[in-house]
């Protein structure tokens, strides 16, 4: 987040946008992460809420579909390192125009695991008057639904991944299978 923001104020102290564009053309190739890139390509660009537009729209669109580009020729092992999966790849299916090909989430065990990984967060609850705070682990399951395209493929893939017995993640599949029986959360509530 400190890099991003010292980024953001090195660019934006060029005043030049042929010479920001030029930058960041230069930078992007060196940038080692998909979600650093996005950073990037975010900060400069016209995304809503978080774009500080420091290049023209037509530059910031083709940051952003070669970003969508470099994201599907990326192997299903260099996704897995990334730290915000989830929204990589639904950022890249959703923001795909028409003439894209579309997003392909490799069916391996690796792959499923990181996107779960991703997907997985904690609600926090408290009930008025007790100072108890209770912690509850979700999954986003709509937005995972949304990226396999339907709740059946989804399915198949956390019972192949649950298949393969992974270590150290218990609770992680747990917590998928859960949501794979038809559990769905209620705030503050988990098995």
């Amino acid at each position: 987040m400190v890099v991003g923001r010292v980024v953001y104020r090195l660019l934006r102290s060029l005043k030049d946008q042929d010479k920001i564009e030029a930058v960041v053309r230069e930078i992007l190739p060196e940038v080692a992460t998909l979600s650093s890139k996005l950073e990037l390509i975010t900060d400069v660009g016209y995304r809503e809420g978080a774009g500080h537009k420091l290049v023209s729209e037509t530059t910031a669109s083709k940051f952003e579909k070669d970003w969508r580009a470099e994201v599907r020729a990326a192997s299903a092992d260099a996704l897995a390192e990334e730290r915000e999966l989830l929204s990589i790849l639904l950022l890249a299916k959703r923001d795909a125009d028409s003439a894209e090909p579309c997003i392909e989430i490799a069916d391996t065990a690796d792959m499923t695991l990181a996107i779960l990984r991703s997907a997985r967060s904690e609600v926090r609850s408290q009930t008025m008057g007790s100072r108890a705070v209770r912690r509850s682990p979700h999954l986003a399951w709509d937005v995972l639904i949304e990226l396999y395209g339907n709740e059946d493929t989804l399915k198949e893939r956390i019972i192949d991944l649950k298949a393969t017995q992974p270590e150290g993640v218990a609770d992680l599949i747990e917590l998928a299978d859960e949501y794979v029986g038809g559990w769905q959360p209620s705030i503050g509530t988990h098995k």
